[in-house]
């Protein structure tokens, strides 16, 4: 089975790049952290709540849904929230669990919800949409590269 190269190299560029989101986040001026799947709802006393208000009180490997027209979501693992569609937003690109059942046919033995959560709804579209392994290997190299 081909393993598509670029991935590989995509993948191995974002280990060795920034270090990976942990979700923990500072919490008011008592020096107190929220953990993953947590957000300060309180600065003044430093309470942490559960949910998320953005990426950033989630682990590298999940995502903060928020239902539309809510401020608080949760962190999900194996989605992609779409902004296509106006204020409630259905995905408009393949989840998390297609694009990895691609990867995995195609030979990837990595942390594929991490390189999803990483790549672009065009290089996820493209993956999931390609007649053949061989495909992904040369028609999704520009989309996933961006």
């Amino acid at each position: 089975m081909s393993h598509p190269h670029w991935l590989a190299l995509f993948f191995i560029s974002m280990a060795c790049g920034a270090p990976q989101r942990t979700g923990v986040t500072s919490c008011g001026t008592t020096n107190k952290e929220c953990q993953a799947g947590q957000y300060c709802s309180d600065e003044t006393f430093g309470y942490c709540s559960a949910g998320c208000l953005s990426n950033n009180n989630c682990s590298a490997e999940q995502q903060c849904i928020k239902p539309a027209g809510v401020n608080e979501g949760t962190c999900q693992s194996g989605v992609v929230q779409g902004t296509a569609g106006g204020a409630g937003g259905g995905s408009t690109t393949p989840d998390c669990t297609a694009f990895c059942s691609r990867m995995t046919t195609c030979g990837f033995m990595g942390d594929c919800a991490t390189l999803c959560a990483r790549v672009s709804g065009a290089c996820r579209q493209c993956t999931v949409d390609a007649p053949s392994c061989a495909s992904v290997d040369t028609s999704c190299e520009a989309p996933c590269t961006q």
